[in-house]
């Protein structure tokens, strides 16, 4: 039997003893609402396995009915399904709704300082077992279109998928809640995406790192299928091409900086962070193309405004560069 189970996006904050403020971060139209500390405790612990009344002891039936109807009405209570039909190839898969005892727990924090404190050395191993005798590497590997195939397919999936669990390990590590985690088809493209948000961190660096957790991890999956086709020649080609997708998954995160839809990248957000500046992108755009703007910046900042142009410029390059370095390499291998 289903029961009652408490909206995943809620945010609590406590006002007082007595009294604490619920928000629904899905929905920014929703008002907040101040409730009770019993009632939010009660709607804490409705987890969709338990009845309604065993979670507020003590209270009649009548009465918790009639609290689950005010819940309801203000939108407190979850109503989402866990698949969402959008329309034509279009479909959101919920997969996960961490909750607060695991994210609170020593498994988040374990798996975000491994992906931290390993990703660069095994990447760095891997491109050197590559590199130093590419040749033999490549020569004894069978060269199966199979292979080929299965690598794209498996190295961009598992790629897509463990990028935003690491952002979601990391969230959670630095004490930011993660509300859900989930795949997605977009028109017949897949995806994933981890529901939270990293402003709720109030440390700079935590933000900065909640960010590149997922470039971390496909570096760390692309070193380690490298890695692993030295090791295993026979599978070579399909671990080959599962590293390519990670590595191209993550530089693109970096570089790319901003989907066609207009949906910011993780390199956007991260360079946001650091350099203290919104809508990063846009500005470089406005200052690169406005010699007046250039003027003002140097004015008012000195060196450090030359400097901020100086990057201003070379994000713009990587913007227009990096697109098309990539299309002629992905042209190179398909020859």
């Amino acid at each position: 039997m289903k029961y009652p189970k408490a909206n995943n996006y809620l945010v609590y904050k406590k006002v007082d003893d007595d009294w604490c403020r619920i928000r629904d971060y899905s929905d920014d139209k929703i008002s907040s609402l101040e409730v009770d500390m019993k009632t939010a405790r009660f709607l804490r612990r409705l987890d969709g396995k338990t009845s309604p009344i065993k979670c507020m002891p003590g209270t009649s039936a009548e009465e918790v009915r009639e609290i689950l109807r005010m819940l309801k009405r203000n939108g407190l209570l979850r109503t989402k399904k866990r698949v969402i039909w959008k329309g034509i190839g279009s479909v959101e898969v919920t997969l996960w709704i961490p909750g607060m005892k695991f994210q609170k727990s020593i498994y988040p924090k374990i798996f975000n300082w491994m992906l931290l404190l390993t990703w660069l050395p095994l990447l760095c191993a891997g491109l050197f077992l590559f590199l130093k005798d590419m040749g033999r590497y490549v020569e004894r590997m069978e060269w199966v279109d199979f292979q080929i195939l299965m690598g794209f397919i498996a190295g961009m999936l598992l790629g897509m998928l463990f990028h935003e669990i690491a952002h979601g390990s990391a969230s959670m590590s630095y004490g930011v809640k993660v509300f859900e985690l989930g795949i997605f088809l977009d028109f017949f493209m897949p995806g994933a995406y981890a529901a939270l948000d990293v402003q709720l961190s109030k440390n700079r660096w935590h933000r900065i790192q909640i960010l590149g957790a997922g470039v971390e991890a496909n570096f760390w999956i692309g070193g380690c299928c490298l890695v692993l086709g030295r090791c295993f020649p026979a599978l070579g080609c399909f671990f080959m091409m599962s590293a390519i997708c990670n590595i191209l998954l993550g530089m693109s995160n970096i570089c790319l900086w901003r989907l066609v839809g207009g949906a910011d990248l993780d390199g956007m957000l991260i360079f946001s962070e650091i350099l203290g500046v919104d809508n990063f992108l846009d500005k470089a755009r406005i200052t690169v193309f406005n010699k007046r703007k250039r003027r003002e910046i140097r004015a008012k900042l000195g060196m450090s405004g030359y400097a901020l142009i100086f990057v201003y410029r070379a994000i713009f390059l990587f913007q227009v560069l990096f697109p098309v370095s990539l299309v002629a390499n992905l042209a190179m291998i398909a020859m």
